[in-house]
C-alpha cells in the first residue's frame, strides 16, 4: 500500500482523497436518514406500521418470507409456548392489549386479551383482569352483550372484581336489563363498600329506569287493550249496522276483522273508519270523477250525513268550481251519484239519503275499507255515455 501510494502523483492523490470524503458524508446521510424517523417518536398515525417493522412487537409475515434470525429471536422471547410458560404468555398478551387500548384501537386491544385467555394460565386473577380488560375494549366498540358476558365470566373467577362489576353494570344499563345492573351495583356495595358513588350513582340511574319502562310498558298495555275494545265495538256496530265488506284474501272465510277494513286507496291510508266522541261512526269517503279522472276524498264523512250536504259543501253557489272543472259543469243541484254493485251494475243513489241508508243496502259492498261513489253531471254528454256502457 505505501508502495501504491508512493507511485501517486499529486492530483492523483488528491482526487483519492476527495473520493474518501464524499463517501464518508454520504454514509453518515444515510445513517441519519434511518434515525430520523424515530426522533419525534411514534405517533398516532404511524404507531401501527413501525410496530409491525419492530421485531419485538410484529406477529405476522408476508406469505413464503421467512423471519429473520433477530426477529424469531424476538417472537420467540415473547409469544412461544415453548419459550413461555402460559402464564407469561397471557401476561404478555395482556400488556398488548393494554397498549393497544391506550392508543384507542379497542378491536386489537379485544384481539390481544383473546389469545391472552387462550393460554389458559393457572392464575385466576390474571384471567380476571383479561376477561374484564377484553369487556372494557368490547364496550367501546359497542358490543355491549359480549362485554357483559365477559364481565359475568370475570365474576365467576373472581367475586366482587370491581371493575367486572362496574363494566357489568353498564352494560346492563345499555341493554336495558335492569334488574341484573341493580343486582351488580348490589353486590359491588356489599362486597366491596357501601359508600361507592359509582356503583351508588348506577343503582339510582337503573331503578329509575326501570320505574319509566314499567310506567311506559303500563300505558302501552292500556293503549292496546284500549284499541282491542274500540276494534270490538267498531265491528259490532258494523254487522249490526248489516253493511257488507269486503274480505282481504286471507280472511275470506273467517269472521270480520278490522284488517279488512284498512283503506287501500293512498289518500285513505291510515284514515280508517272510527267512532266520533258522539258515538256515530265516521268514514273515509272517495268521490270518483270518472269524466276528468279526477278524485276527493272526505276524511269523515259521518254516517248520518246525507250526500247532498257534501255536495252543497264541495259544488254549491258559494263553493268556486273545481281546478278542474274548466266549464264550471260540476253544481251541487246537476249532479248524480252511483255506485258499482258486485255484479257490475252501476246503481243510482239518492242525494238525500244518508251514508248509512246507503252502505246498509244489499246491494252495497265496502271495497278496500273506503266506501266509493261516481259522480257525473245529469244528462251530458259524458253521463249518457257512461250509462249506455253499463247498460
Amino acid at each position: 500500500m505505501k508502495e501504491m501510494a508512493s507511485k501517486l502523483t499529486e492530483e492523483q492523490r488528491r482526487e483519492l482523497a476527495e473520493k474518501l470524503d464524499s463517501d464518508l458524508d454520504e454514509y453518515m446521510n444515510s445513517l441519519e436518514a434511518k434515525s430520523s424517523k424515530y426522533m419525534d417518536g411514534w405517533n398516532q398515525e404511524n404507531w401501527e406500521q413501525e410496530m409491525e417493522n419492530h421485531p419485538f412487537f410484529n406477529s405476522k409475515v408476508e406469505d413464503g418470507a421467512e423471519l429473520s434470525p433477530l426477529m424469531q429471536g424476538m417472537q420467540d422471547l415473547k409469544y412461544s409456548p415453548e419459550e413461555n410458560s402460559p402464564e407469561e404468555l397471557a401476561a404478555n398478551y395482556k400488556e398488548d392489549g393494554n397498549f393497544n387500548f391506550k392508543c384507542g384501537k379497542y378491536r386489537f386491544a379485544v384481539a390481544s386479551y383473546s389469545e391472552g385467555l387462550k393460554a389458559r394460565c393457572s392464575d385466576e386473577l390474571l384471567n380476571t383482569r383479561l376477561l374484564s380488560n377484553r369487556a372494557a375494549a368490547q364496550f367501546r366498540i359497542g358490543n355491549f352483550r359480549s362485554a357483559l358476558i365477559d364481565c359475568r365470566m370475570a365474576l365467576v373467577n373472581t367475586p366482587g372484581h370491581r371493575k367486572a362489576l362496574v363494566k357489568g353494570a353498564e352494560c346492563c344499563l345499555r341493554l336495558r336489563r335492569h334488574s341484573e345492573c341493580v343486582d351488580l351495583c348490589d353486590q359491588g356495595l356489599s362486597l366491596l363498600t357501601k359508600d361507592d358513588e359509582e356503583l351508588l350513582e348506577l343503582r339510582r340511574t337503573a331503578v329509575k329506569a326501570k320505574a319509566e319502562l314499567e310506567r311506559d310498558e303500563r300505558r302501552r298495555a292500556a293503549a292496546e287493550k284500549k284499541e282491542r275494545a274500540e276494534r270490538r265495538r267498531i265491528l259490532e256496530a258494523i254487522e249490526k249496522r248489516g253493511i257488507a265488506v269486503k274480505r282481504s284474501a286471507k280472511g275470506a272465510a273467517e269472521d270480520l276483522e278490522l284488517s279488512d277494513l284498512e283503506p287501500t286507496h293512498p289518500a285513505a291510508l291510515r284514515k280508517r273508519v272510527h267512532f266520533t266522541e258522539q258515538g256515530n261512526l265516521a268514514w273515509p269517503v272517495l268521490f270518483l270523477y270518472p269524466e276528468h279522472g279526477e278524485t276527493d276524498f272526505i276524511e269523515e264523512f259521518l254516517e248520518d250525513d246525507a250526500f247532498a250536504d257534501h255536495l252543497n259543501a264541495m259544488f254549491g253557489p258559494e263553493s268556486p268550481p273545481a281546478p278542474w272543472d274548466l266549464d264550471s259543469k260540476y253544481r251541487s243541484g246537476v249532479l248524480r251519484l252511483y255506485f258499482e254493485d258486485q255484479d257490475h251494475n252501476l246503481v243510482p243513489v239518492d242525494t238525500g239519503k244518508s251514508l248509512l241508508s246507503v252502505l246498509g243496502d244489499s246491494k252495497y259492498i265496502v271495497t278496500g275499507g273506503t266506501p266509493g261513489f261516481i259522480v257525473v253531471v245529469d244528462n251530458s254528454d259524458f253521463h249518457r255515455e257512461f250509462v249506455k256502457k253499463y247498460n
